[in-house]
């Protein structure tokens, strides 16, 4: 039996499927927004017997995670879902920096003067930085019910990154009206 299914045997029991208010984004990755096929286990399975073995408080929870996300992420020793997203946010970016570059760089009246190989390489390359921004400004899911906060749904402020109560309109942190990106 191999390490990672030995440690989904004995650590598995241990993380909550996080639940959202929607449950459509149970099928989309938590980080991304892409389609989801697996999941993602935060503290990583490969770190949780660390924290067990400290007695270090952690709260081990799972949420749904597409095989990019998911291969990039790893057992990066991270301690929570935020920093995990600021994680894979700075992966992707550095991933499809060239692609996120070339998406700002050309415009639709140039792309349409060339032709050939080039043209659809210049396509491919504007399609995939303009997907690869859509992910990194992925703002989250809207969860409900985390065991931490007694029932209060939480949402992830697009401006400062932080978790905010969903029931209220204004980011607590950054005062960052949050009712405008529904």
């Amino acid at each position: 039996m191999n390490t990672r299914r030995m440690r989904v045997l004995v650590f598995g029991q241990l993380y909550k499927r996080m639940r959202f208010r929607n449950e459509a984004d149970a099928d989309l990755c938590y980080y991304c927004g892409g389609v989801s096929s697996g999941y993602d286990h935060q503290p990583p399975l490969a770190i949780i017997g660390n924290y067990l073995d400290t007695g270090e408080p952690v709260l081990p929870i799972r949420v749904p995670c597409c095989p990019e996300c998911n291969s990039l992420l790893q057992a990066a020793p991270t301690r929570t879902l935020h920093e995990r997203m600021e994680l894979i946010n700075g992966l992707l970016s550095k991933k499809y920096a060239k692609e996120i570059v070339a998406s700002q760089r050309w415009s639709q009246e140039e792309v349409e003067e060339l032709s050939g190989m080039l043209k659809s390489t210049i396509i491919s390359s504007l399609n995939t930085g303009n997907v690869a921004i859509d992910r990194i400004a992925y703002p989250g899911h809207i969860l409900a019910d985390p065991p931490y906060t007694g029932g209060r749904a939480l949402r992830l402020c697009p401006r400062c990154k932080e978790y905010t109560y969903a029931d209220i309109s204004v980011c607590e942190l950054c005062e960052h009206d949050t009712e405008k990106d529904v």
